[in-house]
């Protein structure tokens, strides 16, 4: 029976080979990525698409029903607008959990000699753990951003790519957020424009497939909304729509986390030959054979 080759990390990749890999990754790995997507954040990415897609048609509904004078009654509106706070809350937390589990994911492969060994329940309870260190992380980038940003553009830019490692490194690594943040401008180092680029590229491709995927839906809603605002065929479609939108964005947001877990793994393994000095270690370990008399 042929053993399928595993998957190596651990391997300086060009720029090229790193976008390529990523989808190599993703297709040789896509049914379990579907599990970890279907049974661990995709419930919650459900709850929070009909969420903002029902308030959504209400408040559009709403709108719709009243004159202009009475649209200024805002406060009426306050209800939907606590619904669509909800929804957000609850597909940030759907985001983090897949962010947490790709990565984890990630790193137990890449440990593992043998991966299909890893569970999901093993994944799960890993990016359980990792959770509020992830919004730890995120929060603390937001502001170390924003804060930049208030100062110019170009220096949001730069901390932003900066720490574009954070959250591989919390899980590969194991370090709290102050640290992975300082280890993901370490790593970055002489290598900004590099990373920088590489973002821009995956961020167009996976753009264009997502648009193929949503342009039909979004044409068909904006018809609706002309002809039929506030009829049920509207609100049904705009839902299914939505849900399919906020599918295929944290679809998209699963691969990117690939692309920068690879990129990560290429950058320290170049600076740092973590997996040469493994291969090293391993062949010291081998037992030498008895010489035959």
């Amino acid at each position: 029976m042929n053993q399928i080759k595993k998957f190596k990390f651990r391997k300086v990749r060009g720029f090229s080979d790193c976008i390529s890999t990523t989808f190599d990754f993703t297709r040789m790995n896509y049914k379990m990525l579907f599990k970890i997507f279907v049974r661990i954040p995709g419930p919650l990415i459900l709850i929070a698409s009909a969420i903002i897609a029902y308030s959504v048609t209400d408040m559009i509904g709403q709108i719709g029903t009243r004159s202009y004078q009475q649209t200024n009654e805002l406060t009426d509106l306050f209800p939907f607008s606590g619904y669509l706070i909800l929804g957000w809350i609850v597909f940030m937390i759907a985001s983090l959990l897949l962010s947490a589990s790709v990565n984890e994911y990630i790193v137990m492969y890449e440990k593992s000699e043998d991966p299909s060994v890893i569970t999901i329940s093993d994944i799960f309870q890993r990016a359980k753990n990792r959770f509020w260190t992830y919004l730890g992380g995120g929060i603390v980038a937001i502001l170390m951003v924003s804060a930049a940003f208030v100062l110019l553009i170009i220096p949001g830019i730069y901390v932003g790519i900066s720490i574009v490692f954070l959250y591989i490194i919390i899980s590969a690594e194991n370090l709290p957020v102050g640290k992975a943040i300082s280890r993901s401008f370490k790593v970055i180092s002489g290598n900004w424009w590099a990373i920088f680029g590489f973002l821009i590229v995956m961020g167009i491709i996976l753009l264009f497939i997502s648009y193929l995927i949503q342009i039909p839906l979004v044409i068909l809603n904006t018809f609706l909304l002309i002809k039929q605002s506030g009829s049920m065929l509207y609100k049904s479609m705009y839902i299914m729509s939505t849900t399919i939108s906020y599918i295929v964005y944290s679809a998209t947001s699963a691969i990117t986390s690939i692309a920068v877990a690879i990129y990560y793994y290429s950058i320290v393994e170049k600076k740092e030959q973590v997996g040469l000095q493994q291969e090293i270690n391993k062949m010291d370990e081998k037992p030498e054979e008895p010489v035959e008399s």
